[in-house]
């Protein structure tokens, strides 16, 4: 198991460093080309699509790779099920987004074209769940660069030719097509296996089983986007632009333990039954999460100003602040995010959205309490900051306080 478990992380880490760099491109072309408004626009509109496409996705994705990896039968049945549940609730929600489109942006056109992928991006991490389940990471390292590729490529013959930023939005949507379409074509080719008997399960059963799940990754996609809306809503497109181009090197330094995460979560669950591996290894991971972490910490501090004016230009510089203080955000996010599959091994999913929903409102409440209490003039882009570091901060002392009282009834019993 630990030989495989090396192979599949080292295949997720090259996989998301390269995902992480094609990506990272893409936001300083858009940035240098567009400017800051245009990369504020940009990412308002995703902010609206990703949490909404959680809902569509539902938490199936994690199910499957659970069950799937039990029996691979039940690959092709849990497809067709959850493929009913993605056009049903996605073609509402692509309908709302049309019709709410000019009150939801400054971009309404950038909102309609984007809406297909509220039913996309849930149906293409069905077919990667598979390409997990059976510990096969090679296909999804394949798809999510080669997807990029394309993009970054589409981008340059857009900067090329001058086109409207609407075309970034064609561009995202048709490459998202296409990579769902391969992955299907993965599938069907190499992992199909015909279903010896004809299944009883309904999809009432699967929407019941993956409900925890489907919570859970709503509220995280809603924790990622909330900041970008808030900041839309009290600024310009130009803060949010500033925003943005900070939030991409964070996002590039979670890559490297989203890597870990992806392979270590089966491990963990492997070891359920045997609490003292378990504990040896959720340790050891936390320790690595946060030598890792202060290492980002303190990069960012001697670096942040130049790895600004050399990616996006001397005008995003006056977001160094807020890059600072997110990177000091990185560490208890990261280690709640190990926590997390801590509990979810333990099969403590309940406990995890409890510690998911907390996170959230106190991410709501805190940037508007300092606005609200604080008489001199502030500039958003650190209120928003500081409010995402207290919340990280706060969550991750409200889990080691939970894991010791379960501890002292533990012991108690």
């Amino acid at each position: 198991m630990t030989k495989r478990l090396s192979q599949n992380t080292i295949i997720l880490l090259v996989s998301n460093i390269g995902s992480a760099s094609l990506s990272f491109l893409l936001a300083v072309l858009i940035g240098r080309f567009y400017g800051e408004a245009g990369l504020g626009n940009y990412a308002s509109v995703l902010a609206w699509i990703f949490p909404l496409s959680f809902v569509v996705e539902f938490g199936f994705g994690t199910l499957i790779t659970r069950d799937i990896a039990q029996q691979h039968e039940l690959a092709s049945d849990y497809l067709c099920l959850t493929w009913q549940f993605r056009l049903i609730i996605g073609t509402i929600i692509i309908i709302f987004l049309c019709g709410a489109s000019t009150f939801l942006s400054d971009t309404p056109f950038g909102i309609i074209i984007s809406s297909p992928l509220v039913i996309i991006l849930p149906a293409y991490s069905a077919y990667t769940a598979i390409f997990r389940a059976h510990q096969r990471m090679q296909p999804i390292a394949l798809l999510n660069v080669g997807m990029l590729i394309t993009q970054v490529m589409l981008l340059g013959i857009a900067i090329t030719y001058n086109m409207d930023i609407t075309w970034l939005f064609i561009i995202n949507t048709i490459t998202s097509l296409g990579q769902l379409l391969v992955a299907r074509w993965i599938y069907r080719n190499y992992f199909y296996i015909k279903a010896k008997t004809d299944s009883t399960l309904r999809l009432q059963d699967l929407i019941r089983q993956s409900r925890p799940f489907a919570i859970a990754g709503i509220i995280s996609a809603l924790q990622a986007r909330f900041s970008i809306l808030w900041l839309e809503s009290v600024s310009t497109p130009l803060l949010v632009g500033l925003f943005v181009a900070s939030l991409r090197f964070i996002d590039g330094a979670k890559m490297i333990p989203n890597a870990l995460f992806g392979a270590v979560y089966p491990a963990l669950s492997s070891l359920s039954d045997n609490r003292s591996a378990l504990n040896q290894l959720f340790i050891r991971i936390l320790l690595g999460l946060c030598f890792y972490g202060v290492f980002i910490v303190g990069f960012l501090g001697f670096f942040g100003d130049e790895l600004l004016l050399i990616t996006f230009g001397q005008d995003f510089t006056q977001a160094r602040s807020a890059l600072f203080i997110m990177g000091l955000m990185l560490i208890p996010f990261l280690l709640r995010s190990g926590w997390s599959l801590y509990w979810y091994a333990l099969g403590r999913e309940r406990a995890v959205n409890r510690i998911l929903v907390i996170n959230l409102i106190v991410l709501i409440l805190l940037p508007f309490i300092q606005l609200f209490t604080t008489f001199d003039q502030i500039y958003p882009l650190e209120v928003i900051s500081y409010s995402m570091l207290n919340t990280e901060l706060i969550t991750v002392a409200l889990m080691l306080i939970s894991e010791v009282a379960l501890w002292r009834n533990d012991s108690t019993s």
